[in-house]
């Protein structure tokens, strides 16, 4: 598989050809991917996939504590998703170069309530996988959606990976065609199985289009649906709704107002298109996040390209239609990004994802923000050092507080380090 650099020049190279800007706003936090070229093959594989639980002896694994707390080797330690169990451990996600088989691999990482790490493990083979959502699954396991090029059929595939409660392996499957495509989420559905969602080249109307595919608790395919036009289309992220259908958060170069617009289309649950809808201006927006909200509505987090190509943290609320209610921009206008957004019990919003505004402390600093219910900016945070600090995601705890997962070239002891950080329920960093 081809190095991240190399995905990162062959990923320009194909934006350039189909005449839009950078689609770097499904990924502007994910390692750059490899472009998708069609292909109307489609094989199931089903791997054999060694785990490892502990680091090669030559590398050297650092927990840094203090206010913000890494976790990571010598090389790039990269941390997506976070999820608290019902003993009130943590589960952090993500992958890693300096542990593992390959290229990079899986990485999962356990703290306790106290936040101390009580166990790490990596999987994959001998190429890439990367690691973008977990999940806790009713029997108390934990299911990781992401992708791989060391197992499946093609040059990258959707992989999903379940786990037991003590993160052993149970089983893992890759899905895909003898090109690429790329899982960004995985979620348990409310029959026992589950749904990715992501991009395809394989079958697809366009260059990439936009993938769900829906499998039973064993990890069985039951069905995949493609959706776009003759362009670029993906989905990033997929909520089930109450009436057992799906409406996945994307976005599209084949449809919309400007080179990227975001792209949110609601199916039944059969995976069949009930609407579709696209927001966003001549210039470039990017949806990363969404939740369903308490009115039975959608909230949406990402960002837009404005002034002079600039970002602003971009947040959208619509109704259950997906009729837009109201959009605010945030932030610095010069690299912010929303990466997470979730409902509070006040039915106000809180966002976390980074900024570049000239009050942090780095390059780009980890951004917490919260917004009332009507959009209205309530307060602002920024956490991190002197270099690039980002969060991805994070979780609610009871006592108001927030607990941040994300990546931080700042501090730790490599490149990138997995980065987690505890603040109050203003933002605060709690010690």
């Amino acid at each position: 598989m081809a190095s991240k650099s190399n995905k990162t020049i062959i990923t320009t190279l194909l934006v350039l050809i189909i005449g839009g800007v950078l689609p770097l706003m499904l990924f502007k936090s994910k390692a750059a991917k490899k472009p998708i070229v069609k292909n109307p093959d489609t094989i199931i594989a089903e791997p054999a996939v060694k785990e490892v639980t502990t680091p090669t002896p030559e590398v050297k694994y650092a927990e840094q504590t203090g206010p913000m707390k890494t976790f990571g080797g010598e090389l790039d330690d990269v941390g997506y998703d976070i999820r608290q169990t019902s003993y009130g451990d943590y589960m952090l996600v993500g992958w890693t170069k300096s542990f593992g088989n390959g290229n990079a691999d899986i990485l999962l990482v356990r703290l306790g309530s106290d936040l101390k790490e009580k166990w790490r493990k990596s999987f994959g083979g001998r190429e890439d996988e990367n690691a973008y959502s977990i999940q806790l699954t009713r029997d108390g396991g934990f299911i990781i959606g992401g992708d791989t090029s060391s197992f499946g059929s093609g040059k990258n595939d959707l992989y999903l990976l379940k786990l037991d409660s003590a993160g052993n392996e149970q089983w893992a499957k890759a899905f895909g065609g003898d090109d690429v495509e790329y899982c960004n989420t995985a979620v348990q559905t409310s029959d026992g199985g589950y749904i990715l969602a992501g991009e395809s080249s394989t079958g697809g109307a366009g260059m990439v289009d936009a993938i769900l595919l829906k499998t039973d608790a064993a990890g069985k395919e039951l069905w995949k649906k493609m959706y776009g036009g003759h362009m670029y289309d993906s989905a990033r992220k997929v909520v089930q709704t109450a009436d057992g259908g799906y409406v996945l958060l994307g976005a599209t170069s084949s449809m919309g107002e400007g080179n990227y617009d975001v792209y949110l289309l609601k199916t039944d649950a059969d995976g069949k298109e009930e609407w579709a809808k696209t927001f966003g201006t001549k210039d470039v927006e990017g949806g990363m996040d969404i939740q369903q909200t308490h009115d039975g509505g959608f909230i949406i987090t990402g960002w837009a390209n404005r002034a002079k190509g600039m970002d602003a943290v971009y947040l959208l609320k619509t109704n259950a239609k997906g009729e837009e209610e109201w959009s605010n921009l945030y932030g610095s206008m010069r690299d912010d990004v929303g990466n997470a957004v979730k409902q509070l019990d006040d039915g106000s919003f809180v966002i976390v994802g980074r900024s570049s505004a000239a009050k942090g402390a780095g390059f780009k600093d980890v951004l917490i923000m919260k917004v009332d219910a009507q959009g209205k900016e309530l307060w602002s945070k920024m956490h991190g050092d002197k270099k690039n600090d980002e969060g991805n995601a994070f979780i609610v705890e009871q006592d108001g507080g927030f607990v941040i997962v994300g990546t931080t070239e700042s501090i730790g002891s490599g490149k990138k380090d997995m980065l987690l950080i505890k603040t109050d329920a203003e933002g605060n960093i709690v010690e």
